[in-house]
């Protein structure tokens, strides 16, 4: 049996992020990183934004093949961990062969949250690679699609089946388009551009069912129903948590029931860490999203090797490229619910509105909304700045100056 100092169960964004923290205090001890699927790690997020221009290859993966064996990190690619035994820190892959640890990191992610509903098996969910290259075959191959679920996802799958040409509607629960992120003038406007692109948006309540007949289904929801030939449903992501199962590791009891872990990533037993969307949300910290994940892999790397690593929350962004516009969001779940927090519009014109939210005279959180979508190279440094200004605690008069807008 061979015995490693560093095991990532997870090659998501939390296990990669993991590895550089790891490196900056380690620079000699092997770390073993067992990825189940037979690609290099690669960016989920983009599976959704690149449908109908593809990929393919290793076209996506975050790092190429030889950043593995310069950080000196053994890649399991195609190969399951299935439960490891922390009193003896060892675990077992789907191999059959056990391996050692001395620390280990549980980074397996999120699963889609599977609707249980009669007809469930005739929906596409997208979270992996093989998922989405399917789900391209199909948008080839049909003119009709329902996209389930008014969040991020079901957001850029509208936009990718309106490029590709389809016949497209968007159903859901929410009074809101991206509720958690968006607030009301936000969502109406990117609602009114959607509508202007083709999208027939649907408030009908929960979906009951979806019936198949032939070629076609039906997707049967509270407040009416409708025929297409491809259903798929973002309605939400479930913690995958199998393998820190395995060792009774203690499981928050929330709507997720993610890996219960404290701010340094540890999960209250000995060598063991949890980090990114396997985990339950910490207070004030953002789940769900590329980097809040990122942050928690980089603690539990510096952590994993000896460190001691607790920094405070701070906020995280999310950003939605779809319809010709650009949206940005940090921390609006929070602010809703932080009563000292007041709202400022700093600007509101076709082309702009941005809202920043302040307490004691310090920004805490902002959305942003800027039509057209004037590209990567102004939106990309744009964010990072914002999300600076807002961590620091700006005053919200003066960010839009600094911003340029």
């Amino acid at each position: 049996m061979k015995r490693y100092p560093y095991v990532i169960v997870g090659a998501s964004i939390a296990g990669l992020s993991a590895i550089a923290a790891i490196r900056s205090r380690d620079p000699v001890g092997i770390i073993l990183l067992i990825h189940g699927e037979k690609r290099l790690p690669y960016k989920r997020t983009q599976l959704s934004k690149q449908l109908v221009g593809g990929f393919s290859g290793d076209e996506l993966a975050i790092y190429p093949s030889d950043w593995y064996l310069a950080n000196k990190v053994e890649l399991l690619q195609g190969v399951r961990a299935i439960s490891f035994e922390p009193s003896s820190r060892e675990l077992s892959l789907g191999t059959g062969e056990i391996v050692g640890y001395e620390s280990l990191l549980i980074s397996t992610g999120a699963e889609p949250t599977i609707l249980d509903i009669p007809g469930t098996e005739y929906l596409s969910y997208l979270r992996w690679i093989d998922q989405a290259e399917t789900m391209r075959r199909r948008v080839r191959e049909t003119k009709t699609a329902v996209s389930i679920g008014f969040g991020v996802q079901s957001i850029e799958l509208a936009d990718q089946f309106i490029l590709a040409g389809l016949t497209t509607t968007l159903t859901g629960c929410q009074d809101t388009l991206m509720q958690s992120h968006l607030d009301l003038e936000a969502s109406q406007r990117l609602e009114k551009r959607m509508v202007e692109a083709g999208v027939r948006v649907l408030r009908w309540g929960k979906t009951l069912e979806v019936h198949r007949t032939g070629s076609r289904y039906r997707v049967v929801a509270e407040e009416g129903e409708t025929d297409t030939e491809m259903v798929c449903a973002s309605v939400g992501a479930t913690s995958t948590t199998d393998f820190a199962a395995s060792a009774r590791i203690a499981l928050q009891d929330d709507k997720r029931h993610g890996v219960k872990i404290e701010r340094d990533m540890r999960t209250g037993i000995e060598g063991v860490f949890a980090a990114g969307d396997c985990t339950a949300p910490l207070p004030g910290v953002s789940w769900g999203l590329w980097h809040s994940a990122q942050d928690a892999g980089t603690i539990a790397g510096i952590n994993m090797a000896h460190g001691d690593l607790r920094p405070e929350p701070g906020p995280h962004r999310l950003k939605c490229e779809a319809f010709g516009g650009y949206l940005f969001s940090l921390n609006y779940s929070s602010v809703l619910l932080d009563e000292m927090a007041e709202s400022r519009v700093l600007r509101n014109t076709p082309s702009l509105y941005f809202r920043v939210w302040q307490r004691d005279g310090r920004s805490v959180g902002a959305v942003l909304d800027i039509y057209p979508n004037p590209g990567q190279s102004i939106t990309k440094p744009l964010g990072k700045c914002l999300e600076r200004l807002i961590f620091d605690g700006a005053r919200a008069e003066d960010i839009p100056e600094t911003l340029g807008l």
